[in-house]
């Protein structure tokens, strides 16, 4: 290896110093050796005159020859201080190599001291290390135990010699005073080393005695100065203030003897202004600081510019110029503090040993002048001072950990400021650093613990991290315990804990953290005097614990202690002082919430006083300034919504707009204010109508929430806001995307809220909710929806201290309306009225929604009079109505229907009264009407309901002849306006089919149409089929508009008009509409593909959507009580399902555009229906409330219509009733013969009206023999028509003449005739048997066990020819997923099990498996490939739900829809003894020919006639029928 690669190590030895000039006074040195540009080794300080030992060794490691070596020998400024300033007093540098080669003795060499005289004696001893790469270390390697301390030893001689000769002298020789003075030196210095409390006192007492009990000493200055440095630093170590004020006197007394042309004048100044100002920070006593700054400001002119002082001095003045703004805030006092740091600074140039301390306190200044103005550039200068203190300043010197706790700070500060995350982090990595280097008994550690929680707490505020809030919480706590009652810094620290505390309260609204935070605030209060710089902010801390315990306990007191703290701390806060501005901010909170609770505006005008006269003299750049913008602009906003002055409200969005302007995204205060902004425009919106407005608040909360993430302080706010802004918008624009998105976002507030019970705006989040969802019922009209709302609005009534109680009664009086309309509920009205009664004696005669309340008022009377037509009531709704019209303003988008409102009360009032009617009251509602029209805009919603008004003041006041036309007019627009809601066209329509139908008007038929086409829409719009089930039995649709019946009463419209055909298209159209809906998300598109590129492009896209569509319309809705997904999650699936769904219809506008596709998924025209009747007639039965009719479909002739003279609905109804009673009546054993008696009159009479007249015609069609298919409607869909019959002797009976089969709809028996497409991946079928037998089914469904399944099976099995394989599952295998996994295996199946038909949700009528139920919508999602026959041997599989007969929702309806060609169900239940008699005869007669699943209708016709009927009573010979092909 080459010589000057060659690692080396090294033992140097710094022996001392010799040869100095002589000194008047000692001086104290250390020496600094610097290897390697590394980090600064160093001796400990000694003292002496012209000679200085140390004998300190250095151990040094990875050297080369080339290795620099640099030696610094420091004076301390103030000679008795342990630690302090320090200036270079000789320096020098050599290389290794150098070193070496010097002169030596006894290994010893000597460096010449350089500028000074003397010499540096070191000894060097080199070792080769071993032949091994560089070590990736540092050149130098080191650490404390490498240092060692001879010169205690040393210290030690030097006081055992000094008492020696003491002891040695009298106190009248000559050398008493200077053997007692060199004591007394010697102890001083062995205290600086040791710590020895007893040499301090000890050399204090020499001392005394030299200044106070020996009158003949020379002078006493000397042992006064060293008195005043010995008290000092006895103070340091103990705080005792005695030592301070000693110290303080003995000092003064020195300079009283000093003229200030004494060599020592201005280090005598320097030492008692620093004692001085460390009384101030002490006891807070003003008269300190003014005295140490007239010491400062009087000596700095006699001190000369070459000082080797003046730095310190410019130093400590600009300190205590810099505490005194602190106290008095006069920017005089920062200007010239800051001028002394920068000049301080030019006398400590770059190598300079105390420059690092000079940057720290020019940082600390800035700093302070950036938190006073908010030049951004004061604190960017700043970091870069504390950074490059840090640079400067060794690892080892205890500054160093003082100084990156500063940086540290600033770095936080500057996040706070300008949002940048990277300072944070910063900073966190400061304070990281700092805490392991600094011991826990250091004096700074205590604030370095308090300022990382600090950090800590910040970046929660910012990220949410529940870990840094307790680890902040650690922090503070053990700071607290390292400062005992009586240490100066334990206030800060619990105002500190205190607010960590807060935090965590307002995050997990837990109580005892409230508690806890106000407790810790009390304790900082009684240690904090009012003279404190802090004292305001602890006030203000305080302050807004106290306001947040109030409204969490409603407990005024706190509620006026907390304005009381908050109006002290601005009273002790002078008027430019930094604070002043966040102190400002939480007085005003407090008074804002003290408004809200009260409504006293005296209240919001203090907050309006407090922002103007801040805001006066405030510079822009100041950081409070953009807060107390926004303060002022609540302010205003709230005034305005108490007092209604629009001024406000405008002025509001003004100073919202210039705070939004004047911030950076990622300041303080940026996401607030879009949010603010955001509020104030929508408050207009609904004041103005302004669509920019509501667009524009939009845009501001969507800026918002894109900048508050999960997490975030402002993430909730931004929801809330958000979420109420397009609640807006869908209500005033019909935006049911923006509807939905509403409800979710705010379902999500609460739901994202750990504990929201307990939050504070719980009530706001309900009644938001709640408004939503009302909206969304009136746009959907689901019920659920409405009574959500209600029960919402009734929790939050139930909400502890209440503060918005009138808003809250508002919003639940309308809901009551609405729920009334549906319900006739006396209750829902009565309580509306109790609550819009409160609600507008709470509301101010000002209070912007007072006009509402008295709209909604008058609304609900209305409707109490309507009912009990007491003639007052009539007008108080005028004169409420006239009230509320007086306070809205004209271009309030509810103006119009406000007018509305009150033109259909009048309306009433001519109506009611005794002839002569008041003509005035009519053409004031025209009036009112044509002012409504005009200030509607085009195509807006309220056109529907001024359409409605003018048609029933046409209808009532100007009698028939003259306005029906006009009246039909004007419901045909109201169907058609496309901009309300699919519910509200659907109304309009089934307002108008019900006039026209009253008053035989020729567009009734147009009528019926558009209401089939809009309750087609209505239903496809909810995302399930059990969802689409729940919405067509709909109160009003049922009870008010006969919505069950509607497609049959317009197919008796069509035949009335003599269109056959058109009654069996509307017949279509409107009943089976749930599958119908399903089927079409699975229609086949092969001729679109075949088309062209385009055509496979729009089938590829149909097909994914449908399949998106049809997965989520097969689910269920879980039931009451039982839901396990989050309401959020329900709202997102039902919006997506939404999304999806206009996806889909935009793909149909897009085929239908194709040409030969136009009729795309249109109405089924008979044209194509009539191939339904391809294998013989099928006769659709027309029960309606008009007319009841058959009409026989005929493959290659026109329709024939057999009317039903003799059939009414109610006769039909009659009929279901009755037979369902007989067999519910009469089903024990032994009851048969009964049974039979009892039904047998049901057939006949079935025959006599319905089924013998519909033969008599078939006679002339089918053959006897052949097959026909009924399509029934209304209740006789519950009767077997296919057991119809005279049941005499000679008599006929249907099943002698005709096979019958059933099928829901035409287009049900259509696709069962067509073989299912097969997938790309599909087989060819192999036709396979399975039975599916359970005898014992799970215990939840309670149902007896099934003896005879196993003998079914068993029967089943053995008539199964052997050419078809068989499968069997029954007992512990027969599961419900085995079932459908065998299901897709099996072409052909066999059920023997419990069946069960759920009359509240029918799609989850089910098949009793062992372990769950096979539900309807399990197979309807099954996806079986080759499906062809099932036997369905259970209870009620072929019976719908009663409600809606027409939807034919059953289980052999379920398999048919499922692909299964030909399906045998069961109309009631089924006799599981005597079932397998009817089970063996039609499998005998099924395979005694062809095995073809269509011979199944014939197999059971046989059946049920060739059966043993003495075995097989009546009732269970017809239970099964056939349906399809």
């Amino acid at each position: 290896m080459p010589e000057d690669t060659q690692l080396l190590q090294a033992s140097l030895t710094v022996i001392g110093v010799k040869d100095l000039p002589q000194s008047q006074s000692s001086i104290r040195l250390f020496v600094e050796v610097e290897v390697a540009n590394s980090q600064p080794l160093r001796t400990d300080g000694t003292s002496g005159y012209s000679s200085f030992e140390w004998n300190a060794t250095f151990q040094l490691s990875n050297l080369s020859r080339s290795t620099t070596i640099k030696f610094r020998v420091h004076r301390f400024i103030e000679p008795q201080a342990e630690s302090g300033d320090t200036e270079v007093y000789s320096q020098s540098q050599y290389t290794v190599d150098e070193l070496l080669g010097l002169n030596k003795q006894n290994n010893e060499f000597f460096l010449s001291m350089h500028p000074q005289t003397g010499t540096l004696a070191l000894k060097l001893a080199i070792i080769l290390s071993e032949d091994k790469p560089p070590s990736p270390s540092p050149p130098a390697c080191y650490s404390s135990s490498h240092l060692v301390h001879p010169t205690i030893t040393r210290a030690d001689e030097v006081v055992d010699n000094a008492r020696k000769k003491l002891q040695s002298v009298s106190p009248g020789d000559a050398t008493y005073f200077t053997s007692l003075t060199d004591l007394g030196r010697g102890l001083i210095a062995r205290f600086g080393q040791t710590k020895n409390l007893d040499d301090a006192s000890e050399a204090i007492g020499y001392f005394k005695t030299l200044v106070d009990a020996i009158p003949g000493y020379e002078s006493p200055f000397g042992p006064l100065v060293i008195l005043g440095v010995a008290f000092m630093a006895r103070f340091q170590l103990k705080g005792d203030t005695d030592d301070l004020n000693q110290a303080i006197d003995y000092q003064s007394r020195a300079l009283d003897l000093c003229s200030p042309q004494h060599e020592n004048y201005i280090s005598i100044i320097v030492n008692l202004g620093s004692l001085l100002k460390a009384r101030f920070s002490l006891h807070g006593n003003s008269r300190d600081l003014d005295s140490a700054l007239q010491l400062y400001s009087s000596s700095l002119s006699e001190c000369s510019l070459d000082n080797p002082h003046r730095d310190m001095l410019l130093n400590n003045y600009a300190t205590a110029l810099l505490d005194r703004f602190q106290q008095h805030a006069d920017p005089n006092d920062l200007a010239l503090a800051i001028d002394h740091y920068q000049s301080s600074l030019k006398l400590r140039p770059p190598g300079h040993p105390a420059r690092h301390r000079a940057l720290s306190n020019l940082g600390d200044a800035l700093q302070t002048r950036f938190m006073q103005q908010g030049n951004q550039d004061d604190l960017e200068t700043s970091a870069v001072y504390y950074l490059n203190a840090v640079q400067l300043c060794p690892a080892t010197d205890p500054d160093f950990v003082v100084l990156l706790m500063n940086l540290g700070i600033v770095w936080w500060t500057a996040f706070l400021y300008q949002g940048a995350e990277e300072k944070l982090q910063n900073a966190l990595h400061a304070y990281a650093t700092a805490l392991p280097l600094c011991p826990r008994d250091h004096t700074h550690y205590a604030r370095l613990l308090a300022n990382y929680a600090s950090a800590l707490q910040t970046r929660f505020k910012h990220e949410r991290r529940p870990d840094d809030l307790d680890a902040a919480i650690k922090f503070y706590t053990e700071a607290l315990t390292l400062q005992p009652i009586g240490n100066n810094n334990r206030f800060a620290t619990l105002l500190g804990l205190g607010t960590v505390l807060w935090d965590r309260f307002n995050e997990s609204g837990s109580f005892p953290d409230l508690e806890s935070a106000i407790s810790h605030f009390a304790l900082s209060l009684d240690l904090c005097g009012p003279d404190h710089s802090e004292y305001p902010t602890l006030l203000a801390a305080y302050s807004a614990a106290l306001a947040a315990r109030y409204k969490e306990t409603g407990n005024p007191a706190d509620l006026d202690l907390a304005i009381t703290y908050a109006d002290d701390a601005l009273m002790s806060c002078p008027q430019e002082h930094s604070s002043r501005g966040p102190l400002l901010t939480t007085a005003n909170n407090a008074l804002m919430t003290r408004f809200r609770q009260r409504k006293d505006v005296h209240d919001l005008e203090q907050v309006l006083r407090y922002c103007d006269c801040f805001l006066a003299k405030a510079l822009p750049g100041n950081i409070a300034y953009a807060t107390l913008l926004m303060d002022r602009a609540t302010a205003l906003l709230e005034r305005f919504q108490h007092n209604g002055d629009p001024t406000d409200l405008e002025s509001s969005i003004d100073v919202y707009s210039e705070v939004v302007n004047t911030l950076k995204e990622g300041q303080a205060s940026f996401s607030e204010g879009h949010i603010q902004l955001g509020t104030a425009l929508q408050v207009r919106f609904k004041l103005k109508g302004n669509a920019v407005d509501l667009n524009q608040a939009i845009d501001h909360y969507q800026i918002a929430l894109k900048l508050c993430p999960p997490g975030h302080t402002n993430h909730v706010h931004s929801l809330t806001n958000l979420g109420n802004a397009l609640l807006t918008r869908a209500i005033y624009f019909h935006d049911l995307d923006a509807l939905d998105m509403s409800v979710v976002y705010l379902t999500k507030v609460v739901e994202l809220h750990p504990d929201p019970i307990n939050h504070p705006n719980y009530c706001e989040w309900l009644v938001n909710i709640s408004h939503a969802l009302i909206v969304r019922f009136q746009e959907k009209h689901d019920r659920e929806d409405l009574n959500r709302a209600i029960d919402l609005l009734l929790a939050a009534l139930e909400v502890p201290n209440l503060s918005d109680l009138p808003t809250v009664r508002l919003n639940l009086g309308t809901a009551l309306i609405m729920r009334f309309d549906e319900s006739d509920e006396p209750n829902d009205l009565e309580e509306s009225v109790q609550h819009l009664t409160a609600a507008l004696e709470g509301l101010s005669p000002k209070h912007p929604y007072r006009w509402m309340a008295l709209m909604n008022l008058g609304r609900v009377l209305s409707k109490q009079y309507a009912l009990k037509k007491i003639p007052d009531q009539l007008e108080s709704v005028i004169k409420y109505l006239q009230a509320s019209i007086e306070l809205i303003l004209p271009n309030n988008p509810d103006f119009p229907l406000l007018i509305m409102h009150l033109a259909d009360a009048l309306r009433q009032r001519w109506t009611d009264s005794p002839p002569p009617k008041p003509i005035e009251d009519i053409d004031t509602c025209y009036k009112l009407l044509q002012a409504s029209y005009v200030a509607i805009p085009k195509d807006h919603p309220y056109l529907f309901h001024y359409y409605r008004s003018l048609a029933a003041i046409q209808l009532h006041i100007h009698g028939l002849d003259t306005y029906v036309d006009g009246t039909v007019e004007l419901l045909e627009r109201a169907a058609s306006l496309r901009t309300v809601g699919v519910w509200s066209q659907l109304d309009g329509a089934l307002r108008w089919v019900a006039f026209a139908e009253h008053h035989h008007h020729p567009s009734a038929l147009k009528a019926y149409r558009r209401a089939l086409n809009l309750l087609d829409r209505h239903i496809l719009s909810t995302p399930s089929v059990a969802l689409r089930h729940k919405a067509l039995q709909e109160k009003q649709l049922v009870t008010q508009w006969h919505a069950p019946s509607l497609a049959s009463d317009a197919a008796a419209c069509a035949l009335r008009e003599g269109s056959i055909e058109l009654a069996i298209e509307l017949l279509e159209q409107g009943r089976g509409l749930l599958w119908s809906q399903l089927a079409r998300f699975r229609t086949s598109l092969n001729a679109l593909s075949a088309v062209d590129e385009e055509g496979q492009q729009l089938a590829g896209e149909f097909e994914r959507v449908s399949v998106l569509l049809d997965r989520r319309s097969s689910e269920t809705i879980p039931s009451p009580g039982n839901e396990t997904r989050s309401r959020m999650s329900l709202e997102e699936e039902a919006r997506r399902y939404r999304v999806i769904s206009g996806e889909w219809d935009s793909l149909v506008e897009k085929i239908r555009a194709k040409k030969g596709f136009a009729n795309f998924l249109q109405p089924i025209p008979y044209t194509e229906l009539k191939g339904a009747a391809v294998g013989g007639p099928v006769v659709v039965i027309n029960i309606s409330r008009h007319r009841c009719d058959g009409i026989i479909a005929l493959k290659a002739e026109k329709p024939r219509l057999v009317p039903l003279p003799d059939a009414t609905m109610q006769d039909i109804t009659q009929m279901a009733s009755d037979w369902m009673e007989v067999l519910a009546n009469t089903s024990g054993e032994g009851e048969e013969k009964m049974r039979e008696k009892q039904l047998i009159p049901i057939l006949r009479q079935l025959w006599d009206t319905v089924v013998g007249p519909i033969s008599e015609e078939l006679a002339n069609i089918a053959p006897r023999g052949s097959r026909v298919w009924w399509c029934p409607s209304s209740k006789l869909t519950s009767l077997p028509l296919h057991a119809a019959g005279s049941y005499r002797k000679g008599g006929s009976n249907l099943a002698n003449l005709y096979v019958s089969s059933y099928t829901p709809t035409l287009s049900a028996l259509i696709r069962s005739r067509r073989e299912r497409t097969r997938t790309a991946h599909s087989e060819t079928p192999t036709r396979a048997f399975l039975s599916i037998g359970q005898a014992k089914p799970n215990e939840s469904s309670r149902e007896r066990e099934l003896v005879s399944v196993g003998t079914e099976l068993e029967l089943v099995k053995s008539i199964v020819p052997p050419s078809i394989s068989y499968d069997e599952l029954s007992g512990d295998n027969g599961t419900c997923e085995a079932a459908i996994h065998s299901l897709h295996n099996h072409s052909w199946v066999h059920l023997a099990c419990h069946g069960k038909q759920d009359v509240l949700q029918p799609f989850d009528s089910s098949f009793a498996m062992r372990d769950k139920p096979l539900r309807l919508l399990d197979i309807i999602q099954a996806d079986l490939q080759h499906p062809e026959f099932a036997f369905l041997s259970a209870c009620h599989t072929a019976i719908g739900d009663k409600n809606t007969p027409d939807e034919v929702i059953h289980l052999a309806a379920g398999m048919q829809f499922a692909g299964f060609r030909s399906v045998i169900g069961t109309m009631w239940a089924v006799d599981d003894r005597v079932a397998q008699k009817m089970v063996k005869e039609f499998y005998q007669n099924m395979f005694s020919g062809e095995t073809d699943c269509t011979n199944a209708a014939r197999a059971l016709n046989k059946a049920s006639r060739s059966v043993n009927k003495n075995e097989v009573a009546l009732d269970q010979r017809i239970v099964f029928i056939h349906i399809g092909a």
